[in-house]
């Protein structure tokens, strides 16, 4: 019984630490596509691409910046110029 309450246990705790997986969002405008959750890779080597308003994407991931909760978002590109690309961006950039 002990074992049966643990792995239920553990499959609940891996359910609610993805709930956002799958999620599918549109661009709210035109941003770009990073490949880490930090706005200094923006000048180097950091930059995927650029995603078009509208682009539809899945949310795979989110992240924190300090205190903003789910302030990044990991993506895959699902249309457009950049399609079957992941990386991050900014949560504030997405819309149902």
């Amino acid at each position: 019984m002990r074992k049966a309450f643990m792995i239920f246990s553990l499959v609940l705790i891996i359910l609610v630490s993805n709930n956002f997986a799958g999620e599918v969002f549109k661009v709210s405008k035109t941003t770009i596509l990073l490949t880490q959750p930090d706005f200094n890779l923006i000048s180097t080597t950091g930059l995927l691409c650029m995603i078009e308003k509208g682009t539809k994407i899945e949310r795979i991931d989110t992240s924190d910046l300090g205190n903003m909760k789910q302030y990044w978002s990991k993506v895959r590109i699902l249309e457009g110029n950049c399609k079957d690309k992941e990386g991050w961006l900014a949560t504030e950039n997405l819309e149902r």
